[in-house]
């Protein structure tokens, strides 16, 4: 409908492309980075790596007990056994540009290093769109609390929760889990999906793990709202490309009638009839 909408989730802020590359990045200079750091950096700027080779360069990891920097000494020295030549030289190739890197920015503080890391990966990440460059700002401004201690500023994005990305001052729709709501309020609230079924919410055997939870996340997102609070459900649904007739959830019928305002029947907008637009205006003469 064009109305403009976030995501207020970490995984969805640092997970993207764009964005988890670099952080990964500094988080190998730090020395806190994990496997999966090294796999995604060497991907970003060899994308033909052979996937063979990334998982033998895992395993040698794991098999040792190294540190993903313990790990680059090593088979900077050693190599890896049964890594193919052109593998073995992307890697070499990567740790003589990391070991450019880290001792050029020795000194530098966690914004300066981002910034390094953005340059050294720019020319191989994703063109940014609005929605990552807003991301990559907030990495930046973030960045900036820390000054020399990166290693503080990378275990802060890890610690970092959901709300943390949900800002009052966005003008915004925010887009959240009920666990992710835990904490925040907001003027008016949406619940999508009050069907049984979906909340509570029923496994593949129809039955619910546990009733009183899902209450309780049903109470979490109905005392989110501040002013309004609308719950919605459908009468048919498609789930796994079957469409399903739906119930509303029970949760519904045990908050107080004077608090409920049934909505129209019918929300249901009509388009507008097509018209065939006229290339020549009529001539009424």
């Amino acid at each position: 409908a064009g109305i403009p909408c976030r995501l207020a989730s970490k995984a969805h802020a640092w997970e993207a492309a764009g964005i988890a590359e670099p952080v990964s990045a500094l988080k190998i200079l730090e020395g806190c980075a994990a496997s999966r750091d090294l796999l995604r950096v060497l991907a970003t700027l060899f994308p033909d790596f052979p996937q063979k080779d990334l998982a033998d360069l895992k395993a040698q990891g794991r098999r040792h007990g190294l540190s993903v920097n313990g790990l680059m000494a090593e088979t900077h020295r050693t190599g890896v056994k049964n890594l193919s030549s052109g593998a073995s030289k992307s890697l070499e190739r990567f740790v003589n540009q990391l070991t450019d890197l880290e001792t050029g920015t020795r000194t530098n503080t966690a914004p300066e290093k981002l910034e390094k890391i953005f340059q050294w990966l720019g020319p191989f990440l994703p063109e940014a769109d609005v929605r990552t460059k807003e991301t990559i700002a907030e990495l930046r401004r973030m960045a900036g609390a820390f000054g020399p201690d990166g290693r503080g500023f990378t275990e802060t994005l890890a610690l970092c929760s959901d709300p943390d990305f949900c800002k009052d001052s966005s003008e915004k729709v925010s887009l959240l889990t009920l666990h992710a709501a835990k904490g925040l309020e907001f003027p008016v609230v949406f619940v999508a999906g009050c069907e049984d079924g979906l909340i509570p919410y029923h496994g593949a055997d129809g039955s619910c793990a546990d009733a009183d939870e899902e209450r309780r996340l049903f109470y979490v997102g109905v005392t989110r709202a501040m002013s309004e609070l609308f719950l919605c459900s459908a009468r048919t649904r498609k789930i796994y490309g079957q469409t399903r007739q739906q119930k509303p959830s029970p949760f519904m019928e045990e908050l107080s009638r004077s608090l409920k305002k049934p909505a129209a029947d019918d929300f249901s907008r009509k388009k507008p009839r097509q018209m065939q637009l006229r290339l020549f205006p009529d001539n009424k003469d």
